[in-house]
């Protein structure tokens, strides 16, 4: 009954947010990391290099205001080339089987790749797989992308995939594909990262129940799992 009345109250909260403009949501500063958890994520938080096309915008502010898409149509690069306030990478992590899982998310409120792949809105993800998160020095089992209509998994064994801890991501728009993540040997920017739990709850509602364009935040209740799932197969 509990957990009902707080879906309620979740959903509802939705009816005080709105939709702004894609470039003026304000991201979540990265919170002073508290609890192991959260240390761990930002220890292996991934660059990503953007190659061309559409940059990571945050989606989502404190007050559970969402960013509105783009016009599908239109080459990414003049109106998607990187967000003025500042972007956002959403994260959730753990236990899964015998090991533990940190997922990183990037929004794009566009793709379109000049060949016919268009849409409104765009989740990418990456999970980063650990050993373990209390060991002083966890290792990297392997890396999960989005990677040509599935998921592909990486082990990052060559040293110039990885920068400390950091694995490097490129983030490509393919023609037959339209975006996807692949790890790669360039340096790219990373983003403040803001955890599932550390969002207020109206931002975690939004992310929870908003409908992008017939897709689920991949870091929500539910989809996190699913996909997780996925990634192990």
């Amino acid at each position: 009954m509990l957990a009902f009345g707080l879906s309620v109250l979740s959903i509802l909260s939705l009816g005080h947010a709105k939709v702004v403009r894609y470039d003026d949501i304000v991201p979540f500063a990265q919170p002073v990391p508290v609890t192991i958890t959260e240390k761990r994520a930002v220890e292996f938080k991934p660059q990503v290099h953007t190659n061309g096309g559409c940059y990571p915008y945050p989606v989502v502010d404190t007050d559970g205001n969402t960013g509105d898409c783009l016009a599908s149509s239109g080459p990414d690069s003049k109106s998607c080339n990187g967000p003025s306030v500042g972007s956002q990478v959403y994260g959730r992590a753990k236990r899964f089987t015998d090991k533990w899982a940190i997922m990183y998310a990037w929004y794009l409120p566009k793709i379109s790749n000049g060949w016919g792949i268009e849409s409104r809105h765009l989740w990418l993800e990456t999970i980063v797989w650990l050993d373990s998160f209390v060991l002083e020095s966890p290792t990297i089992l392997a890396v999960t992308t989005w990677h040509q209509g599935k998921y592909q998994k990486y082990l990052p064994s060559l040293a110039d995939t990885l920068n400390g801890t950091s694995v490097k991501l490129d983030c490509t728009n393919t023609l037959e594909y339209g975006y996807m993540l692949d790890v790669t040997n360039r340096i790219g920017e990373t983003q403040d990262l803001i955890m599932w739990n550390q969002l207020t709850d109206a931002a975690r509602s939004a992310l929870q129940w908003t409908d992008f364009n017939g897709l689920s935040a991949p870091i929500s209740d539910g989809r996190f799992e699913e996909l997780l799932e996925k990634a192990n197969k």
